[in-house]
């Protein structure tokens, strides 16, 4: 039996004297018949993108060019969908492998993770067949139609693991855009869009130019992964702006540290509470945490150096960055702990702010952009 995760946790995958390189990750819900759940996958390198469109896995996608993660049917009654990941075959410049739900058609058909229950995550090292860790989403969503469950990243040369369990509004699109993902939608006939494949509305760069060379779109996967559908999506790429006004109430982050021997309060999934990090001990590391943020991260520090950052205010940059609030602050709260060992942002009376302890985090940031610039 493998270790059971509560949100938020970190693990290591390998004990001290074990070399760890396939796995699998099973994924499980419960809902009705009539809603749709895709699984997919992003191969992200240390600037929180993709490289390129070969690194986002899912149904009309179901493997990495080097075939490091691939998208399987089940092999048992345990998950609706997993991916095999050879841990030792990802390349040096993927950072992280992120694991994601979405519903099909959210929008359009009105369904949101509020009608999915029993959500969950395995991980197995696939050598021994032996239950690393399980991941219950245990807690509700309302109207969230994408979660983030989890990612698998380096650290000091090891692979570890991160349930993560934030959930946003937006679909699989959305996540695209996210993760730096280029998605185009498919102009076509009507008998087209009768009947789209998902390499319709899903192509990768690489297609795109076997296209404009004359040559064929390679086929659809093969019919037993069961992830074909049978109406277009429609991207919009205006939707991204409107999605970051929409998302407020996701920016929910809790304050107060749980205690070692108690889980955390249960969430409403919006984002990514305090992390409760049993397994790391890390010291504080200013440099390398400064080091791993992005320049869009590195701008938002710097504004908030100068004072709490308002939510208007704060959204207002989403937008014109074009990034969801849920995955901005988690990720930035992700390095934070992976360096200082505790969450550097948070919101209170309607306020982005800082934590106290990590002030000195902040002035260095603002002195390195004065620096620089």
């Amino acid at each position: 039996m493998g270790i059971s995760l509560i949100k938020g946790q970190k693990i290591k995958l390998a004990k001290d004297d074990e070399e760890l390189n396939h796995l699998y990750v099973g994924i499980d819900w419960t809902t009705s018949s009539k809603l749709d759940i895709d699984a997919s996958a992003f191969l992200i390198g240390e600037d929180e993108k993709v490289a390129k469109d070969e690194d986002f896995i899912f149904y009309g996608q179901p493997q990495s060019v080097d075939k490091s993660v691939r998208l399987e049917e089940p092999v048992s009654s345990f998950e609706k969908q997993r991916f095999i990941t050879n841990l030792s075959a990802v390349p040096d410049d993927i950072h992280k492998i992120s694991f994601t739900l979405t519903i099909y058609e959210s929008k359009l058909k009105g369904f949101t993770f509020a009608d999915v229950e029993g959500i969950k995550l395995r991980i197995i090292n696939s050598e021994l067949q032996e239950e690393i860790a399980l991941f219950p989403i245990d807690y509700e969503f309302n109207q969230e139609s994408a979660i983030v469950l989890g990612a698998l990243y380096r650290h000091q040369g090891e692979w570890k693991f991160h349930a993560v369990g934030a959930g946003f509004n937006g679909g699989l699109a959305d996540l695209c855009q996210e993760y730096g993902v280029d998605v185009t939608e498919e102009e076509g006939t009507a008998a087209s869009q009768q009947e789209p494949s998902p390499m319709d509305r899903f192509q990768t760069v690489q297609e795109r130019e076997a296209v404009e060379r004359g040559e064929a779109i390679p086929p659809q996967p093969a019919e037993h992964l069961g992830l074909t559908r049978s109406s277009q999506i429609q991207f919009d790429q205006s939707r991204i702006a409107a999605l970051s006004a929409q998302n407020t109430d996701l920016i929910q982050l809790f304050e107060e540290r749980a205690e070692p021997d108690q889980k955390p309060v249960p969430a409403t999934g919006s984002i990514a509470s305090p992390v409760l990090d049993l397994f790391d001990d890390t010291a504080a590391d200013q440099d390398g945490f400064i080091e791993s943020l992005t320049e869009t991260e590195l701008r938002f520090l710097n504004r908030l150096a100068e004072g709490p950052f308002p939510m208007a205010e704060a959204n207002v940059f989403f937008r014109e960055n074009l990034t969801m609030p849920a995955v901005f602050l988690n990720a930035v709260n992700e390095k934070a702990n992976e360096y200082l060992g505790e969450n550097l942002l948070l919101e209170e009376d309607g306020d982005i702010l800082a934590d106290e302890d990590f002030s000195f985090i902040l002035g260095a940031v603002k002195e390195r952009s004065s620096n620089v610039y």
